[in-house]
């Protein structure tokens, strides 16, 4: 039933005509113009493309099948979760618009073909397994990240009740006739003082030994950019550090 649905919905597109609303601007300029606006410089995907080139200046629905196109596309992208994703992007693009003409290429300038942009079918797939790979990868620092910040949260808040607890403390020495209600009872009962501070000293060691790892890492890179330095200047016969004119030398 879903494949009949898909497949009359491909004839139905097929008498549609897509009218873009860019004007004068070419594809490639707009392209252009988001591929700047993007931190990492990347190119947005065909999607993004279609939408941005295609939708009605006014807001009004436009009369041709672009409209209906705009909902398949949308409603496709949010059945697929992972379509953050260029090429899986593109490939929701080709679902919805089908395969590609021989020489043409929708949000592309004619004469382009499908292998002139993506390469074959192998380098597609190897594209996919690569943003898989980052995908799975920012999923894992997040969730490193989570844990860290949860565990800073902790050490916070346990050096914040010894500190509160001390305070007190204090306060019923300069007034011993005052009742100061002990600060154990306003608290989990369950927790013990030697394991917060068991807790604070162990994040205070990692800690340290994170930042000493980092240390590490940037004299390493320094000292891995000096001998490179190093190596094309001994390559090109220059001296590392080239000898100064005396002001006394004319």
């Amino acid at each position: 039933m879903a494949k009949e649905h898909s497949e009359k919905n491909k004839i139905s597109r097929a008498k549609y005509t897509f009218v873009h609303t860019t004007g004068s601007k070419t594809f490639a300029e707009i392209r252009e113009e988001e591929r700047m606006k993007n931190v990492d410089a990347k190119e947005p995907s065909r999607v993004e493309m279609f939408l941005l080139t295609h939708k009605s200046k006014n807001g009004n629905k436009t009369k041709d099948g672009t409209s209906r196109i705009f909902s398949e596309l949308e409603e496709a992208i949010t059945l697929n979760p992972e379509a953050e994703e260029s090429t899986t992007q593109d490939d929701l693009f080709s679902q919805v618009l089908g395969k590609e003409r021989l020489g043409f290429v929708h949000t592309y300038r004619k004469g382009v073909a499908p292998t002139d942009l993506w390469g074959t079918k192998s380098t597609i797939e190897i594209q996919k397994i690569i943003d898989e790979v980052k995908r799975n990868a920012r999923v894992e620092i997040q969730e490193e990240m989570q844990v860290k910040l949860q565990e800073q949260v902790e050490a916070i808040k346990t050096e914040m009740f010894i500190a509160f607890k001390t305070f007190l403390a204090q306060l019923q020495t300069c007034f011993p006739t005052i009742a100061i209600p002990k600060f154990s009872s306003m608290w989990n009962p369950n927790i013990n003082e030697r394991d917060m501070k068991d807790k604070i000293n162990s994040h205070r060691k990692k800690k340290r030994k994170e930042e000493k790892a980092q240390r590490k890492h940037v004299e390493s890179k320094s000292k891995e950019s000096k001998a490179k330095k190093a190596k094309v200047l001994k390559d090109l016969n220059m001296p590392e550090h080239p000898p100064t004119m005396s002001p006394n030398m004319n």
